[in-house]
């Protein structure tokens, strides 16, 4: 990796950390102006063909919450619209501006982006239920982590060239059973 690449991989890191903290602790006014800052700085580095993936994905996530939210398995203080709040839409956005740089290795590798979702998304929302921005039910843990699971997993599989951890015996042996056939 280049120095450039590993600058880019680190700047995507601690903008969508500035990101998580100023939609989930600060809200709509501080959430516009850090992820708007961080999609400006993605949109000299990203090239042409990542765009429809983070529109999808942001797409699909976004819809993920609205459906905890519409069943009651996660709630916003202060908030009752039909749709979730602006600032966690925002926070889709800049999680999606991920995917291609600071998550670019671990997307490589279906069993492990699987079980980190299944443990890092709860406990996201978990950290932004003790800020006091968003409430969720038991239930609703669960629903984060398996939706944030199979969405990633899915993307993984799908977008990103998979590539499936195996140790070099398992090579050596389907390379052995080819030349026998």
């Amino acid at each position: 990796m280049k120095v450039s690449q590993r600058v880019d991989v680190i700047t995507n890191l601690v903008g969508f950390q500035a990101c998580w903290v100023a939609c989930v602790a600060y809200g709509q006014p501080w959430a516009a102006i850090v992820v708007a800052g961080l999609l400006i700085w993605h949109c000299f580095i990203a090239d042409s063909k990542e765009w429809p993936l983070v529109v999808l994905f942001s797409l699909l996530g976004i819809g993920l919450d609205n459906l905890s939210y519409l069943l009651g398995y996660i709630s916003f203080p202060d908030h009752d619209g039909l749709f979730i709040p602006t600032w966690l839409m925002l926070l889709w956005l800049a999680f999606a501006t991920t995917l291609r740089h600071s998550l670019a290795t671990l997307m490589r590798y279906p069993r492990v982006i699987v079980p980190l979702a299944l443990v890092a998304a709860p406990w996201s929302y978990f950290m932004g239920h003790h800020l006091g921005s968003i409430d969720i039910t038991g239930t609703g843990y669960l629903v984060i982590a398996f939706g944030w699971a199979i969405l990633l997993g899915v993307f993984s599989w799908c977008f990103f060239k998979p590539r499936m951890a195996s140790s070099a015996t398992d090579t050596d042996s389907s390379s052995i059973k080819q030349s026998r056939s």
